[in-house]
């Protein structure tokens, strides 16, 4: 028996749709005001949140005229894999650790186009996708982790503003990195398919969160220790 799910439940969730993907907005702002003082690194991090931005017009765009918003699905999980490898990229000291970033990058780009236009379709979610992203994602932020307590650069943790995003990363990374497995599997239950999406809405959040501390930990001494280009 299908459970029904009340119509004031279906609005919130909606609302928290909404809530989520509009909370880009202020990590954004703010990254907006201090772009002249960021890194090589955090840069790239400030891209994102256009990525994100875009992304959540474009999805919304796609329902509502097209009724079809995957396509913008997969490229997104392209360009934020893209994004985040060229971060990691610049962040990472040890040359292997930059080619291993380097080459895993290139390798899931070739494995969304796969997924795009033979595993799963461009007309369905990109679940395969995004659970393998997850996986690379919490990787690349492993790599920064190690190299943090490697070289103990940095006596406060919370100061660093990649530590903070790739915090914010690992943790949305792994608590969506299942349900974007299974979420196909839960086309049948409107339920099951509404929580899942609530849930990613709300470590959307805590991850737009943590960027906005990231951004405002920015500082221009930091420009001096980036010596990637």
């Amino acid at each position: 028996m299908m459970l029904q799910i009340p119509a004031w439940l279906l609005t919130a969730s909606e609302v928290l749709e909404w809530v989520s993907q509009l909370s880009v907005l202020v990590p954004l702002a703010i990254a907006w005001r201090r772009r002249t003082l960021f890194a090589p690194t955090v840069r790239v991090l400030f891209w994102y949140t256009y990525l994100s931005l875009f992304t959540s017009l474009a999805l919304q765009i796609g329902r509502h005229l097209f009724h079809l918003n995957t396509p913008v699905q997969h490229l997104y999980t392209l360009l934020k894999t893209l994004l985040f490898g060229r971060m990691y990229y610049l962040a990472l000291r040890r040359p292997w650790h930059r080619q291993l970033v380097y080459g895993l990058t290139l390798g899931f780009a070739g494995f969304a186009a796969l997924d795009a236009f033979y595993l799963e379709g461009l007309t369905h979610f990109n679940s395969y996708g995004r659970a393998v992203q997850s996986l690379l994602l919490i990787g690349f932020a492993m790599l920064y982790f190690e190299q943090m307590l490697r070289e103990l650069r940095v006596s406060r943790l919370e100061q660093d503003p990649l530590f903070l995003a790739s915090v914010g990363l690992v943790i949305y990374s792994a608590g969506t990195g299942m349900l974007f497995v299974l979420i196909n599997n839960f086309r049948e239950s409107l339920s099951a398919l509404t929580l899942a999406f609530d849930t990613v809405s709300l470590l959307n959040i805590a991850f737009n969160v943590l960027l906005t501390f990231a951004f405002l930990r920015a500082h221009p001494s930091e420009v001096e220790q980036s010596h990637q280009g």
